[in-house]
């Protein structure tokens, strides 16, 4: 499963990689917003319908994941100490196959991290930018630090809550639950920029979402 994620995350960064290429190539067919969709589905080889049937697979994708981690529902666990531990378990394994697409996604899409910057702000900001978009389609909309190795970065449609509502308690309880593969996907990544941190997310609207990193080791 894991490896499957990964090669999902993969494949959306080598489309965005030929649709640059083909773009310089051919940079006077771009002349309108229209013909920019359209270039972009040539590229993918598809049309712009397959390419949303694409995103939606991705998400039943993840939600595969999210079950595959719950494996028997705490639900029908009675004792409440167990149920506990249960999630706990959930959360850990959710987030431990985050954190692998993470850093093996970096590995293969950073080739010189020396022209990311030595600071962990230059990091961080690649992590808003660059990665972001490649995994996402879109940059982080705020990024906020106290230059003490706390950073927040607020994602104001966050993609993978775009059909979530805060209005339903079971929704924001599975949303809650979801946003542990992300925040092992951020953990990974920054460690392959060297930087160990702790990662959280908490959220008062849907689909809008802050990630809280707290940088424990800089990067070098």
């Amino acid at each position: 499963m894991r490896a499957v994620l990964y090669d999902a995350c993969e494949r959306q960064h080598a489309q965005k990689r030929e649709l640059i290429l083909r773009a310089r190539k051919e940079p006077s067919s771009l002349t309108t917003t229209a013909d920019k969709q359209q270039q972009l589905c040539v590229v993918m080889g598809s049309s712009l319908q397959a390419k949303l049937v694409s995103e939606s697979a991705f998400e039943y994708l993840l939600g595969a994941a999210v079950h595959l981690a719950e494996g028997d529902t705490s639900s029908s666990i009675s004792d409440a100490y167990k149920r506990q531990q249960h999630e706990a378990a959930v959360i850990a394994r959710l987030d431990s196959m985050g954190y692998d697409v993470g850093y093996r996604y970096v590995e293969r899409a950073v080739t010189n991290q020396t022209l990311l910057g030595s600071e962990t702000l230059d990091i961080v900001k690649y992590i808003c930018k660059e990665f972001w978009e490649d995994v996402f389609r879109k940059k982080i909309d705020k990024l906020q630090t106290n230059h003490k190795g706390v950073f927040v970065l607020s994602d104001f449609r966050f993609r993978w809550l775009e059909r979530f509502s805060s209005d339903d308690a079971q929704l924001k309880q599975a949303a809650a639950r979801l946003l542990h593969f992300p925040c092992g996907l951020l953990r990974g990544a920054l460690a392959n920029l060297g930087i160990a941190a702790i990662v959280t997310a908490d959220f008062a609207q849907l689909p809008g979402v802050q990630f809280n990193i707290r940088a424990l080791v800089a990067a070098k």
